[in-house]
Parts: structure tokens; C-alpha cells; sequence
């Protein structure tokens, strides 16, 4: 399927003349349209800063970012780019699995800065190849606390960061979306509760979605670095 002919159907689903299979619900369908459309319609292009907000054309209200945008922005996680105490929490985050330090797993490892709450200060969201699979790219975000920096969540399968009015006000997280290959494709819904991303959601995608081609290339898109 081409670009202007997903994104014609996308259109015709959202006014209710799509014959997609209905047996998924009405809310994880219409999400995956959305993010269809703002795959050919956005484009990397409409971000040009990632530590700024910025208004995306045509893009829904309810999704303001995603992992194939940020792609241009990933920087090597070095000493010399990092606060040295945020180079230590990544380390420290990887250090759980020895393997992973013995093997420099921290040198494979990117990094974006984000500002996920809308409270004027970046997050540090970090790709992780070294735990990544055939279940997807492994991302994890760190928030300074003080002096230091601590993981306040981990997610696999791209990132997808939502976000409504409501939060955008309050100074509210992100909403976290993320596709997660097991067997099935998982949608997983992360909300950020008590300090930390919590999984709130998880909705197995139909194979009639995910074997299509058009779904095939926008997951390999999501989970490249």
C-alpha cells in the first residue's frame, strides 16, 4: 500500500467507511489509524528540535511524539555529553545484567533530550540495543532527582508519547505507547504513577494488522535508532 493510498484509507476509517476486521476494539484500531496517518502525514521533518514542543501539521491532538521522530536526534551516550552522574544512572541501569557491562554494552547505547511533563526541564530518553530483540528496540528514561538522575521507566517496541489537554496544562507525563513483539504484537499503554511508568493497558494487535506490509514497515520504523 502506498503512502497516499494508507493515508486515503486511514481517512476513511475516522468517517466510518472502513471494512477492517471487527473484532478489535473501536479504541486500539483507531489508534493504530491515527498513528498511520501521522506516519505519512507528519513526516521527521515537522520536529525540528527535540528538546522543544513544537505544533505538528495535521497531526491529532491526542499524539504529540513518536520514536521515528526522534530518530534524527539520538546522540552516543559519552562522558563528555552527559552530566557525569547521568552517565553513571545509565551505567548503573545496565549494570543490572553483567553481561551487558562486561560486554560495553553503553557504547551501543543513544540518547535523546525530552522534556516529557511539560515542566520546562529534559528528560534523558536512551535507546538500549544491547537489550533489544525480536520483541523490539529497548528504550528506558531518566529524570533528574537533585543531583542525580534515576530510571523512572523502561519500555520495548518503539515509543509512542501521547499526551491530552488536560495533561499539557497540568504539567501532567506523557502517556506512553510502545508495540511489544511476543508471539502476538502487544499494545502496551504506560502512565506514569507515584514516580515511575506503570503498564496500565495491554491489547493484543490482530494479525490481520500486523501482517500487513504497511504495519510491518511503520514497526521497523518505530523500533530503528
Amino acid at each position: 500500500m502506498t503512502a497516499n493510498a494508507s493515508s486515503a484509507f486511514a481517512c476513511r476509517y475516522l468517517q466510518g467507511s472502513s471494512n477492517l476486521p471487527t473484532t478489535m476494539s473501536n479504541r486500539i484500531l483507531r489508534s493504530l489509524v491515527l498513528l498511520l496517518l501521522i506516519h505519512f502525514a507528519s513526516g521527521a521533518t515537522a520536529f525540528s528540535d527535540a528538546t522543544k514542543r513544537k505544533a505538528f501539521p495535521n497531526r491529532p491532538a491526542e499524539t504529540e511524539i513518536t520514536s521515528i521522530e526522534l530518530q534524527r536526534y539520538w546522540r552516543p551516550v559519552t562522558k563528555g555529553v552527559l552530566p557525569k552522574s547521568a552517565y553513571l544512572a545509565i551505567n548503573g541501569f545496565l549494570s543490572r545484567e553483567k553481561w551487558a557491562v562486561e560486554a560495553g554494552a553503553i557504547e551501543s547505547c543513544t540518547f535523546v533530550l525530552l522534556d516529557i511533563n511539560f515542566d520546562g526541564e529534559n528528560e534523558i530518553v536512551v535507546a538500549n540495543p544491547a537489550f533489544s530483540g525480536s520483541g523490539g528496540l529497548h528504550f528506558f528514561i531518566l529524570k533528574s532527582s537533585g543531583a542525580k538522575w534515576k530510571v523512572i521507566g523502561e519500555f520495548q517496541g518503539g515509543l509512542i508519547f501521547t499526551v491530552r489537554d488536560e495533561r499539557r496544562e497540568n504539567h501532567d507525563y506523557y502517556q506512553i505507547i510502545s508495540y511489544q513483539r511476543s508471539g502476538d504484537t502487544f499494545q502496551q499503554v504506560f502512565d506514569f504513577r507515584n514516580g515511575y511508568y506503570v503498564l496500565t493497558s495491554e491489547t493484543i494487535v490482530p494479525r490481520a494488522i500486523t501482517e500487513s506490509n504497511w504495519w510491518q514497515g511503520f514497526w521497523r520504523s518505530l523500533n530503528s535508532k
